[in-house]
């Protein structure tokens, strides 16, 4: 769809203008993902200024991409030692000086917040559970449950004191 601005305004006014029936947010949304062209040049910026008689193109998600094709997202590196993986669980090994989770100060770097970026490189979807903790100053081996069910069974294990414990000081 391409039309020729009438009036001088922003970007997003004369857009708003043209489209009256869709949302800002979906013409924000557009602008973002490469879909408006001012005078054959792609433009992210809801408040450039258009001048009369400039020309504008909305394209659809697929031009867009054959133009300017989406970013690739890179992977980050997740600073996790893995000592065990398998569908129901995964063992870590937890430094010192590092949370277990995160307590009501909210802070961004945890061991389970480790743990939730490296099971979402797989699937956004996956989640992990906590199934105990340790002590913020102490290092150890911790255990992480894929599902909610697995994650209270390994806890009633841990409540009956079925598991087996080792400390070393």
């Amino acid at each position: 769809m391409k039309f020729i601005a009438e009036k001088t305004g922003t970007l997003l006014d004369i857009l708003g203008g043209f489209m009256d029936n869709t949302s800002r947010t979906k013409l924000r949304t557009m602008l973002t993902e490469g879909r408006v062209q001012v005078d054959g040049t792609i433009q992210h910026k809801a408040k450039f200024e258009i001048t009369e008689g400039m020309i504008i193109e909305l394209l659809s998600r697929v031009k867009a991409h054959e133009i300017t094709p989406p970013p690739v997202v890179k992977q980050k590196k997740i600073d996790l030692k893995v000592l065990w993986e398998d569908e129901a669980i995964l063992v870590v090994e937890k430094p010192a000086g590092l949370l277990s989770i995160a307590t009501d100060k909210m802070e961004i770097d945890t061991l389970h917040g480790r743990c939730v970026d490296y099971v979402r490189q797989k699937d956004e979807k996956n989640w992990c559970y906590i199934v105990h903790r340790l002590d913020r100053d102490t290092s150890g081996v911790m255990v992480f449950a894929l599902h909610q069910r697995h994650k209270e069974y390994i806890q009633s294990q841990f409540a009956e004191r079925a598991v087996h414990r080792t400390y070393h000081a």
